[in-house]
C-alpha cells in the first residue's frame, strides 16, 4: 500500500469482491455472517455515518443523480468486509505479519529518503500520512504480541523490532502530530497486556515515556521541530505572521469554522472547497497560500466544512463508536478477541490524534487502512462471540 499509489484501491476492491462472494454463498456450517454483523448494528451504523452525511448534503442541493465517491462509499461497505472476515475466521490474525512488514519496510524506506534531512515525501507518500501509519502499523504488531506464547521468543522480538522501527520512523519523519500519539498509544499497548500487573503497567509507561522524553530533549530534530511550532505560534499571535505550518493550519481551521457557521446544515460540499476558500480570500479570512490546500488539516473540520453538522457528527462517530465497542471487549477472557479488540481500539484513538492535525480520511491510502483494519479487528471480536455467548458478553 505504501509503496504503490493503486495498491490501497486494488486490495479495497479484492476484499470487497470476496464480501460479495460470502453473501452469496452460504457457510457448510455456523451462522450466516450477515446476521452476526447485524446483531452490532451500532458498529455499522456508525461506520457508515461519512457517506450518509454526503448523500444528504447532495440531496438537499440537488443537482443531478447523487454520486458517492469511492474515497466515502468505503466506509459504508465496513458491514460487507466484516462479512468476508468473518468467512476466513482466525486467519485474519495473519494480518499481525503484514503490520510488521510494513512497520520495518517504512523505516528502511524513510531512512534512505531523509539522507539529507527531512523529506516532504517518501515515494509519492506525503511524509506526515507516511509517518502516522507507520506507527499505528508498529504498535499493533506489539499489541500482537499478545497472540504469541512465551516460548515464539523469536517472532516476539520480531514484532519487538517492529514497533522500535516505527517510532524510528515517526522520529526521522519530524511529524509532531506523530509524536504526539505515541504516549497514547502507547498506553494501549501496556493495557492490552494480560501478563503486567496494573502497578507494573503505570510503572512501564512512566519508565518509556522518560527515555523519550530524554532521547527528545537530546536530539535536535526533536528540539528544532518544536522550538519551530512555539516560534510559529507566537508570530502568528504577536505579528500575523501566517504562512507559517502552524499557521496557516490555523487559518484552515478558523476558515472552517466560519463555513460551518455559515452552513450548519449541510456544509459547502468537498466539490466547493476550493471555491469557499477563495471566497475567504476575499474576505481576508485566510491567505492565498492557505486556500491552495486541498483540506483543513483537521478530519473533523474538514467535514464540518464540508458537510456541516451532519458530517461533525459522523466523524465522531467513526472515532467514539468503534472506540466504545473495542473497549468494552478490552477486557474479554477471550485472548484471540480481547487483542483484536486493543488493535480496533488503537486504530481509532490513534486516528483521532492524527486528525487533529491531518485529514486522515480525506486520503485514499488512509481511509483504506482504517476501515480494513476496523472490520478486521471487529470480525474478529465478533466470530469469537459468535462461538459461545460466555466468550464475550
Amino acid at each position: 500500500m505504501l509503496r504503490f499509489p493503486s495498491a490501497a484501491n486494488t486490495g479495497f476492491t479484492v476484499l470487497l469482491v470476496w464480501g460479495l462472494w460470502v453473501l452469496v454463498v452460504p457457510p457448510r456450517n455456523g451462522e450466516r455472517e450477515w446476521r452476526l454483523v447485524g446483531c452490532h448494528w451500532p458498529m455499522v451504523v456508525g461506520m457508515a455515518g461519512l457517506p450518509v452525511a454526503l448523500l444528504f448534503h447532495q440531496l438537499v442541493h440537488w443537482q443531478g443523480i447523487p454520486g458517492i465517491p469511492y474515497v466515502y462509499s468505503r466506509f459504508a461497505l465496513f458491514a460487507l468486509l466484516a462479512c468476508g472476515f468473518l468467512r476466513l475466521g482466525g486467519a485474519v490474525r495473519l494480518m499481525q505479519w503484514g503490520l510488521v512488514v510494513g512497520a520495518i519496510g517504512s523505516a528502511v524506506w524513510i531512512h534512505v529518503a531523509a539522507a539529507h534531512g527531512r523529506p516532504s515525501h517518501v515515494g509519492v507518500n506525503n511524509v506526515i500520512p507516511f509517518a502516522n501509519l507507520s506507527l499505528t502499523m508498529g504498535i499493533l504488531a506489539w499489541i500482537s504480541i499478545g497472540w504469541n506464547r512465551r516460548d515464539e521468543w523469536l517472532q516476539i522480538a520480531l514484532k519487538v523490532f517492529a514497533g522500535l522501527a516505527a517510532i524510528y520512523t515517526s522520529y526521522l519523519s519530524a511529524t509532531r502530530g506523530s509524536w504526539i500519539a505515541i504516549p497514547i498509544l502507547l498506553l494501549i499497548v501496556l493495557m492490552s497486556s494480560r501478563r503486567l500487573t496494573v502497578r507494573n503497567r503505570w510503572r512501564l509507561l512512566l519508565l518509556l515515556l522518560a527515555v523519550i522524553g530524554v532521547l527528545g530533549y537530546s536530539s535536535e530534530v526533536v528540539t528544532t521541530r518544536v522550538h519551530d511550532a512555539v516560534r510559529s505560534l507566537a508570530g502568528y499571535m504577536e505579528a500575523n505572521v501566517r504562512d507559517t505550518s502552524e499557521g496557516i493550519r490555523l487559518q484552515l481551521w478558523r476558515g472552517s469554522m466560519l463555513l460551518l457557521a455559515e452552513h450548519p446544515l449541510t456544509g459547502v460540499g468537498p466539490d466547493n472547497w476550493a471555491a469557499a476558500l477563495s471566497e475567504l480570500v476575499r474576505r481576508g479570512v485566510v491567505t492565498p497560500t492557505a486556500a491552495a490546500f486541498d483540506h483543513s488539516h483537521n478530519d473533523l473540520l474538514y467535514a464540518a466544512a464540508t458537510l456541516g453538522v451532519p458530517g461533525l457528527i459522523a466523524v465522531l462517530a467513526l472515532y467514539l463508536v468503534p472506540m466504545a465497542y473495542f473497549l468494552r471487549h478490552l477486557r474479554c477472557p477471550d485472548g484471540t478477541a480481547s487483542i483484536a479488540a486493543a488493535m480496533g481500539l488503537a486504530t481509532a484513538v490513534g486516528f483521532l490524534v492524527f486528525g487533529l492535525t491531518e485529514s486522515m480520511f480525506y486520503i485514499a491510502m488512509t481511509n483504506a487502512f482504517y476501515v480494513v483494519n476496523m472490520a478486521a479487528c471487529f470480525a474478529l471480536v465478533v466470530g469469537r462471540k459468535g462461538q459461545s455467548e460466555a466468550v464475550c458478553p
